[in-house]
Order: structure tokens, then C-alpha cells, then sequence
């Protein structure tokens, strides 16, 4: 990838193409692809498509463009069973299967149906996905199959397991020669030590007999000196140190922030934190440690700090939403504990949640990206629960009762915008809570 980003999540749309291979529905589905530090995993599931027969098979390309032709890269084949199919593949972000372009420059996936391996002179494609922008690609791929430039990744992978078979075989080759040379090396060097420690040894016994006559002198002169400081001792007067209990403690805390004045003698009523060391580095911390015991003695200052950086976590993801999101009411009601805004991207919002550390797989599985997909957006909020003095995230994910699938289980509560009964075809919300904390879901009916 040309900016090297350490992470990177994309996804992808199909959109139906070529009509004729419809099963139980329009064949639809999604391409997302995953990137951490150089390695990319791609994961492609498609519905409503029937099953292939007489060698057919459906295959799946990704596209790029570059210097105005198309790169088309060949992902596999992709089985389908009772209409449903999935592929997944791991790869070099930076060059893709060897072709010496990023992830990045890849803006399109299809599924393209083909006969054993081979295209029959004729494109079929059911389904598309663009990243951006739909781009002209059928006359390019063309040109590309009929001069054999098309990108296999899998015969890529190959070359690249046998070149490092070759790569590993020469090296072992030159480590046995490097070992003989050594070995006649480490000949000559044994042969050189033995006549550098017979002179060492020599050298060494010398020098003992040095070290022992200086011994020797350095004893007789501190014995000297040991028995003039005696002397010096015996006329001198004694002097005897204050007693511990005219010492006081001082301390310097701030009499605005509710502490007590500089210089003031602590005494026994002094509050546990201070007495243990616990308020050490609380300027950088924007609250004062010995109010918030005078106000809640049981409230310890662990607490307090967990609170307050919680607090000003919610803060920053609620400026993140107004800049990035539509203040939004899908239920039209007046309750002020909710807040929210509505996404109309879901990678948009998955990348604020990584950039606040908020890390939750789960909220964008295929039942959520499915859902965005028919309905165009999903919600996020806000909540504030008043008697505990604490806030959560909260994501809606739009759907029809009894009939969208739920996407989090036992975990989500459903909310409709008309009556307060769930009722067969209503459109609503699927509720799901997040600790932005830990990332977990959570199960409320709040």
C-alpha cells in the first residue's frame, strides 16, 4: 500500500450484474478485506445465486486500475451451496500477487462464471462491487485473458513457496562451506589461544605478586589513620540529635483545591490517599483527589480516575459524531438520556471506534453489513444511565420484525417506530450496547 498504514478495513457491495442466475431472491452479497501491518486477508460471501452445473463454477477477480488498463487478479473459485458461497484469502497489502500494486489501487471485485478454469469467449458476470466509482472493465479483462495476463494468485503463491525452497537449498549450501572454512579457522585460533594462555598465565602470577605488596602497604596506612580518628573522637564533644518527636510533617497542597495551607502540620486526621502517597502526579489528572473525599469519602481516587477518563472518552466520540454524522431522531421522542446521529457509512464509523481504541469484530458481521446494505444507513448514540452517572455507546441496526434476521442474539432489544408491541413486518431498530472501554457488548433493556 503506498501509505503504509498499519491498519486498514475496506468493504465492498455486490450488486447484481447479468441476470440469469437467480435462486430464491436477487443474488447479492459483500467483499471486505482486512489489513495489519503489510498482510491483507480478503473474505467474499455472496446469497440468492443457484448452483452451477456441466463444469460451470463461479470465480472471483479483484481489479485495479493502473496507467489506464485493468490488472485483474484471480482470488479462486467460489463454491455455492444451497445459494450461499464464501471464499477467503491472505495476501502482500503492498504487492498484491506479486503485481506491484498496493491494495489500494484495487477498486472493484466480480464474479465472473466460468468452465473449468476457463472462460468460453464469453463474460457472464452476476455480481459486482465498486469501491468508489462504477468503472468500464469488461473490454480491458478481455484483452488481458486473451494475452494471458491474467494474475493467477494462486500460481503466485506457488512461485513464491518454490523460490524460497531454491533460496533455503543455497543457503544450506553455503553454510556447509562456510563450516569447513571455519573449522580450519578455529584450528589455527585453538592453537593460538594455547600459546596466549601459557603467557597469560605468566603475566597473571606477576601481577598477583604486585597486587599483594600493595595490599600490604594500603592495610598498614588505613590502620594509621583508623587510630587518628580514635584519638580525635575521645576529645571531642557529643552531640546529641533532635528527638522524633519535635519532627512534623509538612505539607504543600493547594488551599483553592480544598487541601490544606502550605506548611501546615498534618496530624492524625489526615485522609487515607495522602497518608499512603496516593495523590502523587494529580495536576495532570484535572480534579482535585482530596475534595472528591471530602464529598465521597468512599470513593476512592482509582475510581475517580476511571471516571473521568471514561467521561472524557464519551466526550471525544460525541464531538467525533457531530463532525462526521447527521444529529438524527428515528423514534420521535423527547427522552434526553438518548442521543443520536445517523451512519451512512459503516466503515466511517468503524474507523472513529479503532481511533479511540474502541475495538468491537462482532458489531460488523455480514447480518450488519447486509442490513446497511438494504436500508442505506445504521444509527449510533449516546446513552446516559442517570442513577449509576455513567454513559454507553449504543448502535441500531434497521431492519423488519420477523423478518431481517437479528444480529447480535439475546445481546440486541428491538425498538419500533410505531407502537410499543413488536409486530410481524414493523419497522424498527436492533439496539446492541457497548462498553467504549472494553468493546464488549452488553445486555440492557433500558
Amino acid at each position: 500500500m503506498e501509505k503504509r498504514q498499519k491498519f486498514q478495513r475496506i468493504f465492498m457491495i455486490f450488486n447484481n450484474e447479468d441476470a440469469g442466475y437467480e435462486a430464491g431472491g436477487n443474488p447479492s452479497g459483500y467483499l471486505k478485506i482486512e489489513v495489519r501491518d503489510g498482510r491483507g486477508k480478503l473474505y467474499a460471501t455472496v446469497q440468492n445465486l443457484r448452483v452451477l452445473q456441466g463444469g460451470y463454477m463461479y470465480v472471483v477477480y479483484i481489479l485495479a486500475e493502473d496507467k489506464e488498463r485493468i490488472v485483474p487478479v484471480r482470488i479462486g473459485a467460489l463454491p455455492v451451496a444451497n445459494g450461499k458461497g464464501d471464499i477467503k484469502w491472505e495476501f502482500d497489502s503492498y504487492s498484491v500477487a506479486d503485481t506491484e500494486l498496493g491494495i489500494d489501487r484495487f477498486g472493484a471485485a466480480i464474479l465472473l462464471v466460468e468452465a473449468e478454469n476457463m472462460m468460453d469467449g464469453k463474460i457472464i458476470c452476476p455480481l459486482a462491487a465498486y469501491r468508489d466509482k462504477k468503472i468500464d472493465w469488461r473490454n480491458a479483462f478481455k484483452r488481458a485473458y486473451l494475452s494471458e495476463n491474467l494474475v493467477d494468485s494462486a500460481e503466485k503463491e506457488e512461485e513464491k513457496v518454490e523460490g524460497k525452497e531454491e533460496k533455503r537449498e543455497e543457503k544450506e549450501e553455503e553454510k556447509k562451506e562456510e563450516k569447513g572454512a571455519v573449522r580450519e579457522e578455529e584450528k589455527g585460533e585453538a592453537e593460538k589461544r594455547e600459546k596466549e594462555k601459557g603467557e597469560e598465565e605468566k603475566g597473571k602470577e606477576q601481577a598477583e605478586e604486585t597486587r599483594e605488596e600493595t595490599e600490604i602497604a594500603e592495610s598498614n596506612r588505613q590502620d594509621k589513620e583508623e587510630a587518628k580518628i580514635e584519638k580525635e573522637d575521645e576529645n571531642s564533644t557529643y552531640k546529641a540529635a533532635p528527638d522524633d518527636r519535635d519532627i512534623e510533617i509538612q505539607t504543600a497542597s493547594n488551599t483553592e483545591d480544598g487541601g490544606q495551607a502550605a506548611g501546615e502540620t498534618v496530624g492524625n486526621n489526615v485522609c487515607r490517599p495522602q497518608k499512603e502517597g496516593d495523590v502523587s502526579g494529580v495536576h495532570n489528572m484535572e480534579f482535585n483527589p482530596c475534595a472528591g473525599c471530602i464529598n465521597n469519602p468512599d470513593k476512592n481516587m482509582a475510581a475517580q480516575a476511571e471516571e473521568y477518563e471514561r467521561r472524557n472518552l464519551l466526550e471525544k466520540l460525541r464531538a467525533s459524531f457531530n463532525r462526521s454524522f447527521e444529529k438524527y431522531n428515528p423514534f420521535m421522542s423527547k427522552r434526553k438520556d438518548y442521543e443520536w446521529w445517523k451512519v451512512s457509512s459503516p466503515v466511517h464509523l468503524n474507523n472513529i471506534m479503532y481511533q479511540y481504541g474502541i475495538k468491537t469484530p462482532l458489531l460488523f458481521n455480514p447480518v450488519v453489513m447486509m442490513s446497511h446494505f438494504k436500508y442505506r444507513h445504521l444509527i449510533v448514540g449516546i446513552y446516559t444511565d442517570k442513577t449509576k452517572d455513567i454513559e454507553y455507546l449504543v448502535c441500531g441496526i434497521p431492519g423488519v420484525y420477523n423478518v431481517d434476521e437479528r444480529p447480535f442474539g439475546e445481546l440486541c432489544r428491538w425498538v419500533q417506530l410505531e407502537g410499543s408491541r413488536p409486530r410481524y413486518g414493523a419497522f424498527g431498530y436492533w439496539l446492541v450496547f457497548i462498553d467504549p472501554e472494553s468493546g464488549k457488548l452488553l445486555a440492557r433493556n433500558t
